[in-house]
């Protein structure tokens, strides 16, 4: 901003309150008028946008970054109970946290007593199963653990920023919290919004390390946040530390990386439930690892990208 001609920052500062006011208008006209349809598509889309337009003008004033990072704290909690569930994915999260509730047993997910259910590992059942034992079985609180999570990540993704933007750590926040996709999944129950919480905070965990300077025990941290990655997702949540392996090789000292502690703590936190609950029904083994990961990968089974 401070390098842009005045007339063209006063120009976009002038727009941006306009879209601001244009935004918040449909976004609280759907929420007087029509309550129960806020997280409708069109919403859904106004809320981001009004945030990251009002920051632009805030910024643009001085400071009104600081008021976006309240917004966002209190929108993605505040419609969290204003629809029912969507099937399947919202549906089927919640009926396995409810099965756990009721039976008490934590360890083996079931959609039916009868029925096992481990096409996920249990962290977001687990989530949904506290947050509906404190305040009650229903849809906000069903919600509440995806919009608490989104909310850290927009604060780890501050902490980044204070490293890779040190001039405007607010940016790369301001950013990814008006972003309409992450948003949208912070509103909806699945294990993404988990998943980019736990992999957002081992990121941020090899750069305080790795351009922070700071001790090698970040680096055991990130390897116990990737095992809670892995936990809430399975294979996609080693994704960024393919990137992270990469950065390693090209510029040296790889090996550091390869702590016992953190390795250790990557396997306890990653692998002690596959390998107790495989220990108990060992046809999960051939189930984990063929259906799960070479059929998602390598073939039609699921119905995804078959063409490949």
């Amino acid at each position: 901003f401070k390098s842009m001609p005045s007339t063209s920052f006063r120009s976009i500062v002038t727009l941006a309150m306009f879209a601001a006011a244009a935004f918040g208008a449909l976004f609280v006209a759907t929420v007087l008028f029509r309550p129960r349809r806020v997280w409708t598509f069109p919403t859904l889309f106004s809320a981001p946008m009004f945030i990251f337009a009002l920051s632009l003008w805030g910024v643009g004033l001085g400071g009104g970054y600081l008021l976006a990072f309240n917004v966002t704290g209190l929108t993605p909690p505040a419609f969290q109970g204003a629809r029912g569930l969507w099937d399947p994915d919202e549906g089927r999260y919640t009926n396995v946290a409810m099965e756990m509730m009721q039976s008490g047993d934590y360890f083996q997910p079931h959609r039916h007593h009868e029925t096992l259910h481990v096409t996920k590992p249990p962290v977001t059942y687990w989530a949904l199963a506290a947050s509906m034992q404190s305040l009650g079985r229903n849809e906000w609180a069903a919600r509440l653990p995806m919009a608490l999570a989104f909310i850290l990540t927009v604060l780890l993704v501050f902490q980044l920023g204070r490293t890779f933007a040190a001039t405007r750590p607010w940016l790369p926040a301001l950013i990814y919290l008006s972003s309409p996709l992450p948003f949208f999944a912070a509103n909806i129950i699945t294990t993404d919004t988990l998943l980019a919480f736990a992999e957002t905070a081992a990121v941020l965990a090899f750069v305080r390390y790795r351009f922070d300077g700071k001790s090698l025990r970040y680096l055991d941290g990130m390897w116990a946040l990737f095992g809670l990655a892995f936990m809430i997702k399975g294979p996609p949540g080693l994704l960024p530390l393919l990137a992270i392996l990469a950065w390693q090789w090209r510029n040296g000292g790889i090996k550091l990386l390869f702590r016992p502690l953190g390795l250790l703590l990557f396997m306890v936190i990653g692998f002690t439930w596959f390998l107790l609950i495989t220990q108990q029904k060992p046809e999960l083994l051939d189930y984990f690892l063929h259906h799960e990961v070479v059929d998602r990968v390598a073939s039609a089974a699921h119905d995804r990208n078959s063409q490949w």
